[in-house]
């Protein structure tokens, strides 16, 4: 993605894109090493790429952005009564969506169908979306 927004003929600086990570509870801290690791390849002295959580982009604004959302289950396996869970997933990818004002894009990491039947249900709506 970002080689596809930093390409020869882009009009992006790197001051213009966020990634945007979104990790369940307990996850390891390997997957936001990797994301830093990655961005900091792209940054220069003077022109950098922002990369933040979810939580801490409240009311900020960039051109493009890249979410990278590790689905890991927010409890273990199976919801005994799916109708009355609420994922923590959706409020997030929703304040993450609108942080972009012309590009998004949205990776999401090991995500298992039918633990939440709103994620499932928001996921099939974006891919309509296309």
């Amino acid at each position: 993605e970002l080689e596809m927004l930093r390409g020869s003929d882009s009009c992006l600086r790197n001051k213009d894109i966020a990634v945007i990570l979104i990790r369940g509870y307990g996850d390891p801290p390997a997957t936001a090493e990797t994301v830093g690791t990655v961005v900091e390849g792209w940054n220069t002295s003077d022109d950098k790429i922002t990369a933040l959580n979810a939580t801490g982009c409240m009311s900020a604004e960039w051109a493009a952005v890249i979410i990278i959302c590790k689905c890991t289950p927010f409890g273990a396996g199976r919801v005994e009564h799916p109708e009355e869970y609420f994922s923590p997933f959706i409020p997030l990818l929703y304040t993450s969506l609108a942080r972009a004002r012309v590009y998004c894009s949205v990776i999401l990491l090991d995500y298992i169908p039918n633990i939440c039947p709103h994620d499932d249900e928001l996921l099939a709506k974006t891919e309509t979306a296309k």
